[in-house]
């Protein structure tokens, strides 16, 4: 289960996303609303997303990490219906995800058109990027935030250009999360003036 905070009042918007998974307890899982407002609680508490993860973490819960840098916090979804899954670290930039084809209907493309449609026949392609250069992110000052990988030195490249050209009124930061002998190390590229300081 994701929770994303970016959105929620009375936060400040980083648009960190923190994972949660169901409870491994003998009573059973707690219901996504149930979680979501220990969460919020806590963060309010705690103000710090790792903190909150420990906290889950002794209650019992699931938390999942990142296989390369093991933070807590990556983008992770997963279809249970399809199998499909998509995960992206916002600390290293660590990518791995599956998802069928698709025409331009939205259907699924099938390997041989004569057999069943069944996800066995269905065309499907994996994505990983196991050593990215590392991670974006924009925070907006409306609240949300866009994060993702830089797969090389000439990707991180490219982003540095593009963000020059870019109008920058509705953008509070834009900063690139590395890992680095084994440690995540931020460097923020820019950050917007606050008013009256």
């Amino acid at each position: 289960m994701i929770l994303d905070f970016s959105s929620q009042a009375g936060f400040t918007p980083t648009g960190e996303t923190v994972i949660f998974g169901e409870a491994e307890s003998g009573t059973g899982a707690n219901s996504k609303p149930d979680v979501d407002a220990e969460v919020v609680g806590l963060y309010a508490q705690l103000k710090s997303y790792q903190k909150v993860a420990e906290n889950m973490r002794l209650k019992g819960h699931k938390i999942d990490k990142n296989p390369r840098c093991k933070e807590d916090g990556c983008n992770n979804e997963h279809n249970c219906a399809t199998g499909e899954y998509y995960l992206q670290c916002m600390h290293c930039g660590y990518h791995n995800s599956f998802r069928y084809e698709r025409d331009d209907e939205g259907e699924y493309i099938k390997k041989d058109p004569l057999k069943d449609s069944s996800f066995d026949n269905f065309k499907g392609e994996e994505f990983e990027v196991k050593e990215p250069f590392g991670s974006y992110k924009y925070i907006f000052k409306d609240g949300p935030s866009f994060h993702g990988t830089i797969a090389d030195i000439t990707e991180y490249d490219s982003r540095l250009a593009d963000f020059k050209t870019m109008e920058k009124d509705d953008i509070a930061s834009f900063s690139i999360s590395r890992l680095i002998d084994g440690k995540i190390q931020v460097t923020i590229i820019y950050e917007a003036e606050t008013k009256g300081a």
